[in-house]
């Protein structure tokens, strides 16, 4: 079916509700939505949390291998080379999640705003 014949019957269905029924559609989409938030709000936790593990992880394995067990060893920073790319990534995802939190925290505050009115 073209998209063109779709778009007219969804005005017609649109046009054709009483007010009542949309109402009662709208308040469906935003009780999906604040359930959409929700979720969302619950995986990012997750997925910060699980980040801020593994960062603590590396900060202890870095703080291990900074201390040279033998006078014969390197010192620790002669060998940095290969973990400089991963330490520009690393700031890329903090960047990225404190990027996504305010973002966060700015919808949450629009759905408060929309479901007080």
């Amino acid at each position: 079916m073209p998209a063109c014949i779709r778009s007219a019957q969804k005005l017609h269905i649109l046009f054709s509700m009483t007010i009542d029924e949309r109402l009662e559609a709208l308040k469906r989409s935003l009780e999906l939505w604040s359930q959409m938030r929700t979720a969302a709000r619950k995986e990012y936790e997750e997925w910060s949390r699980s980040l801020d593990e593994m960062l603590c992880a590396n900060e202890e394995s870095s703080h291990a291998n900074k201390e040279p067990s033998h006078a014969n060893e390197e010192p620790p920073h002669a060998n940095e080379e290969p973990f400089r790319g991963n330490e520009e990534r690393l700031a890329q995802l903090m960047d990225t999640k404190a990027r996504l939190g305010r973002i966060l925290e700015k919808h949450g505050q629009r759905l408060d705003n929309l479901e007080s009115h």
